[in-house]
């Protein structure tokens, strides 16, 4: 698990732990890491498609079902994320290389606000319907931008 006090969230530091993260594992012989992450957490969700690289093509509703944590007062629906260390994609993304890439006609787009003040009950709801229906069809998770206070993951066909 990798977290980072809020006072210290605008420096880097969790880009800079997965990085150091990743070394390790090359190190040991690893190709890939896994992990879930709540998909309405537009920083984590930057963090971990823009800089990262991973990709998802799997969405748990209540992974870790009803708990008394505040972390899950609405709801631990996951997703479910693909780490190839020393792909291409992943390489890039660590070179800081702008992503040029357009939305195609055929990709997905999954919106969420940047920060979910209220509602966080419907935004799971319409997210997680969002989520399952385009994965079962085949699409996977391949980027998360922000753009006028409003995240978007773009999803392709696989």
């Amino acid at each position: 698990m990798l977290g980072v006090l809020p006072a210290y969230r605008s420096l880097n530091l969790g880009y800079l732990l997965k990085c150091a993260q990743r070394e390790a594992a090359i190190a040991l012989g690893v190709k890939r890491m896994t992990w879930t992450f709540d998909p309405l957490q537009s920083r984590n969700a930057h963090l971990n498609f823009a800089k990262l690289g991973v990709t998802a093509d799997r969405y748990y509703v209540d992974y870790y079902g009803t708990t008394s944590s505040f972390l899950h007062r609405y709801g631990t629906d996951r997703l479910w994320v693909t780490w190839w260390l020393q792909s291409e994609r992943v390489e890039s993304r660590l070179r800081l290389e702008a992503i040029l890439e357009r939305i195609g006609e055929r990709d997905v787009v999954i919106e969420i606000p940047t920060e979910i003040t209220s509602d966080h009950e419907h935004w799971r709801v319409k997210t997680r319907e969002a989520f399952t229906s385009a994965i079962d069809q085949g699409f996977v998770v391949e980027e998360f931008y922000v753009q006028d206070k409003v995240g978007r993951y773009v999803l392709r066909h696989g």
